[in-house]
């Protein structure tokens, strides 16, 4: 059963599934924010799409996607991190995990892997790259959902941080398969 403050990695390849899947899974959490990297085709019912995260009021609402422009996203997803952890409680959904890593936020982000259970937060991560992440982004959450994935170092990265037996069944998947 996944109870607030267990963690997830959604792991695919472009066009996967992965925010499909996320956007399936966030349903069944009362207080989202998800730090909304790039444009998606989803209807996303229920959630308030916001600028700036000061906008981001649980009195006011208990699911908003936080999608600043590009010039804009470094501050204003530091500031819904910050948000969050002093808030506890939060399910946050961090789309294109290397993206944020990008934006210097592998800090916020980490702290909130390793300590954020404790404080009742959730962590969502949709990953396109294993590769290219910190480790504790595969290793800290309780669950793993992954896609096909379309390179050998994503793979092999995989087989280190969740085990070789998961890693053998994602190499496997046909397309569009979890």
């Amino acid at each position: 059963m996944w109870k607030q403050g267990d963690h997830v990695v959604i792991i695919g390849s472009t066009q996967s599934g992965k925010t499909g899947f996320a956007r399936e899974l966030l349903a069944l959490r009362g207080h989202v924010i998800m730090l909304v990297t790039k444009r998606d085709d989803y209807l996303w019912t229920g959630f308030r799409t916001v600028r700036s995260q000061r906008e981001i009021n649980p009195l006011n609402g208990s699911k908003w996607r936080l999608w600043p422009t590009p010039e804009q996203m470094q501050r204003q997803f530091a500031d819904a991190l910050l948000q969050v952890w002093i808030e506890k409680g939060w399910c946050i959904y961090l789309d294109e995990l290397y993206r944020l890593e990008a934006l210097h936020l592998q800090k916020p982000i980490e702290t909130l892997n390793t300590q954020g259970a404790s404080e009742r937060i959730t962590v969502v991560e949709g990953v396109q790259r294993p590769a290219h992440v910190t480790r504790t982004a595969m290793s800290e959450p309780r669950y793993a959902v992954s896609f096909q994935l379309g390179d050998g170092r994503d793979n092999d990265t995989v087989k280190e941080w969740r085990g070789r037996e998961f890693a053998t069944i994602i190499k496997a998947l046909p397309q569009y398969h979890w």
